[in-house]
């Protein structure tokens, strides 16, 4: 009976109101968030399902997100929670989106066409594309695919297989393109970061629009395995977050 006592009691502890994890998790950095896991404030589940119920809430508006990967993210949070802290990396349990060029083992890259998601001809990656794979060695969470212009190819963000995405500071306007999917997801606090490419202005030119931080790495210092091509002597990718840290 104590046993089931203590347990219940730490059930109802780790229980936070919408209230509480909203003040804790809006805009939260990375620095932070780790600091709200060492105190054991809250659990990877329950900050992964916090993320995804903002996409449920505001993505039939802002329509950021493509594809949500919620079981997957769900199951990945359980695995990462019941590890322990000698399994954590740089980026244990942070919510994190991906564009939707960007390769996913066993889901459709659908680099924004319509095409590449007609019904028994998706095109699905058969294996992670590099960054992907570092991300999910340092502990990163996949929540989703990002909504992207076709191909990449736009300043704009409006796809054939998804539609428009909006800003997330006002939805009338666009958040640019073609990384805005992205852009939008991280500032309207649907994850922490994400990855976003770049042929000829595509990670910066967004990035500015919503105040966001970007990196433009030097070509060929990235790998851009398994991101679908724009040009390939152009193409680059690197992150977006909110703060230089991060």
């Amino acid at each position: 009976l104590f046993c089931l006592f203590a347990l219940s009691s730490a059930a109802v502890s780790l229980a936070k109101s919408p209230a509480e994890m909203d003040k804790d998790l809006l805009e939260v950095t990375i620095p932070r968030l780790q600091s709200l896991y060492a105190q054991h404030k809250y659990t990877v589940t329950q900050v992964v399902q916090w993320h995804l119920d903002r996409i449920h809430r505001y993505n039939g508006i802002y329509r950021a997100v493509e594809t949500v990967f919620e079981s997957e993210a769900l199951a990945a949070a359980a695995r990462e929670d019941a590890g322990g802290i000698a399994a954590r990396g740089p980026l244990w349990g942070v919510p994190i989106v991906i564009k939707a060029n960007t390769s996913i083992q066993g889901t459709v890259t659908t680099d924004g066409w319509e095409g590449f998601t007609i019904k028994g001809h998706e095109l699905i990656a058969p294996r992670d594309a590099s960054i992907v794979a570092k991300l999910r060695a340092a502990g990163a969470v996949l929540i989703g695919h990002t909504n992207m212009p076709d191909f990449a190819n736009s300043d704009t963000n409006r796809s054939s297989s998804f539609g428009r995405t909006g800003n997330a500071f006002d939805v009338r306007f666009s958040p640019g393109g073609s990384s805005g999917g992205t852009v939008t997801a991280v500032t309207a606090n649907m994850a922490l970061l994400g990855n976003g490419t770049d042929t000829g202005n595509s990670i910066r030119m967004p990035s500015a629009t919503s105040a966001v931080i970007c990196v433009f790495p030097t070509r060929g210092l990235v790998s851009i395995a398994g991101i679908a091509p724009l040009d390939w002597l152009l193409d680059n990718t690197g992150p977006i977050a909110r703060t230089v840290t991060d």
